[in-house]
């Protein structure tokens, strides 16, 4: 069992709660997960929730949850003790498969006002309801890794996903056009990076070395001794460079 589950506010509210969530996450324990999301309620709504989980003892879960719980209060309550493979069947639903979909996405260092102000006014004009924007923490073991360890360098602030989601194809226009309007808007804001697996096809080389930063060039070695014709090139491409 762990506590986890979904509290949900009204959109009108959305300002305040995505301040709430920013003040509360700076001193929440590494091991309570939280992220914020806007969009649309079962009831056709569109609004502003926060997912929590935390897999230690449960007593001191709803203690550190209770805040979240507690503030608005909110208008649909799902937080507590539960199996974790009920909180994943929970949160699957927000992206169900066989839609059409397109997505960018950005690190932020914190939900800053402008961050707040540019989300909230962007899911105002959002053309599907399907549609979400996800503010997910990088924080815990992953913040303490030195960015020269691995391949991935980003392990700080918030990762920023901007989804549309839709399944009428004569809406492709629209929706494609507000992920990148939204994306635009937010890019005053922005860390620098974006996670690789969050790049689309239609991203260039450009974003590909944001994505991997400054450890760019010794990827590019390591591929050029493993893989020095580029035959795993369908990806977020990392071109070999020998050395010389």
């Amino acid at each position: 069992m762990i506590v986890g589950g979904l509290v949900v506010h009204p959109f009108a509210r959305a300002a305040e709660v995505l301040k709430f969530y920013n003040d509360f996450m700076r001193t929440a324990p590494d091991e309570l997960v939280a992220a914020a999301v806007l969009m649309t309620a079962p009831d056709g709504s569109k609004s502003c929730g926060i997912a929590v989980a935390y897999p230690g003892d449960i007593a001191e879960g709803e203690r550190l949850v209770a805040p979240i719980k507690q503030f608005g209060p909110p208008v649909l309550d799902v937080v507590g003790p539960m199996p974790y493979l009920a909180l994943q069947g929970m949160l699957e639903q927000a992206m169900p498969p066989n839609l059409l979909n397109y997505w960018k996405a950005e690190f932020v260092q914190e939900v800053s006002d402008g961050v707040i102000r540019t989300a909230v006014d962007a899911f105002a004009r959002v053309p599907s309801p399907i549609s979400s924007i996800l503010l997910f923490p990088i924080r815990g073991a992953a913040s303490r890794v030195s960015a020269e360890a691995t391949a991935f360098p980003h392990r700080s602030g918030y990762h920023m996903g901007i989804y549309s989601l839709w399944d009428d194809k004569s809406q492709n226009d629209p929706n494609v056009a507000w992920v990148r309007d939204t994306w635009n808007a937010v890019q005053p804001f922005v860390a620098g990076g974006v996670y690789v697996n969050e790049l689309g096809d239609d991203e260039g080389a450009d974003r590909v070395l944001l994505a991997y930063g400054a450890n760019y060039e010794r990827l590019a070695r390591i591929k050029a001794k493993y893989d020095p014709h580029n035959l795993l090139c369908l990806n977020a491409n990392i071109a070999p460079v020998a050395t010389t």
